[in-house]
Parts: C-alpha cells; structure tokens; sequence
C-alpha cells in the first residue's frame, strides 16, 4: 500500500467526490443502465432546415428575431397599428415589405459539458439554465476511455478516512 499525501482541502474534495459516486452507484435509476455512466448536459438549439425536415416553420425579420406561425398575425396587426398600410395585397407581398423571410426550423442538441456525477449536472444546470435553452442531462458513457473508467473505479473503491 502507497500513501498518498494531501491537503485538506484535497482529502476533504476527494472524500465528498468518492462518497457522491459510490452513493450515486448504489442508487443508479434503471433508466441510466449504462457501465461506467458520465453525466452530459445538453441544451436545445436551432438550425435551419429543410423544408421536409423541420420543427417549425415562421419568418424572420431583419434583425434576425424569429416569428413562428403562431405569433405572425399578431406581427402583422401590430404593423398595421404602426400605420403600415397593407389593402390588395396578399400575404407574401405583406411579409416581402415587411422584409420578412420565411425559413423552416429544425430543433437540435447541443453539447455544454460532461460530469462524473448527475448531482455536478444538475449543478451545473441550476447555476447556470438562463443560458440555455431546455438543457437536459443525458446519461452517456465512458467506453473505451481507459482513463476515465480508471479514475471512476478508483473513486469507487476509495476509502477515504
């Protein structure tokens, strides 16, 4: 057996982080049956797409703020309380002069960042969710990283006193 010198605040993190991953372990949810789990965090996103292949079609203006289907009209009656003026027009021609461009949408994951714990996750998400858009935490895991496998059993296995 080695010892391995630390300082407090070292022994004192190494502790808090093996008890959180061994407790985590035992109460691992059915629904996270993976080896070796790491915790990622996700947020939504948009991208533009095909118009076969979408989320949501709308408009955009320009200055790039989007305008779904469901908040177009309520664009145009403010246009018109603004004085546009839109009589024999059909609604394409309305939304040319408004310089509104229509796009479809399609709603995409975005990786923010991995844990080794689900508590470190939600952390994560909870400090920081005003920048993002539905984050989530995706079970995923460490196959085929050596390293991380390596460094998770050994917290496992750890007693710290």
């Amino acid at each position: 057996m080695k010892t391995l010198k630390l300082e407090n605040d070292q022994h004192n993190f190494l502790k808090n982080l093996a008890k959180t991953i061994q407790d985590e372990q035992e109460n691992l949810s059915p629904t996270h049956i993976t080896t070796d789990p790491c915790f990622c965090v996700y947020r939504k996103d948009y991208c533009i797409a095909e118009t076969d292949f979408y989320d949501d079609n709308g408009w955009v203006d320009d200055e790039g703020d989007w305008i779904g289907y469901d908040n177009i009209f309520g664009f145009v009656k403010q246009k018109l309380r603004d004085g546009y003026e839109f009589k024999n027009r059909t609604f394409d021609e309305i939304m040319d002069e408004l310089d509104m461009r229509s796009f479809s949408r399609k709603e995409i994951d975005v990786f923010v960042g991995a844990y080794l714990t689900q508590i470190a996750a939600q952390k994560h998400i909870d400090q920081n969710h005003y920048h993002y858009h539905k984050p989530f935490i995706f079970v995923n895991s460490f196959w085929r990283n050596c390293e991380m496998i390596s460094l998770r059993n050994l917290l496992l296995d750890l007693k710290i006193e």
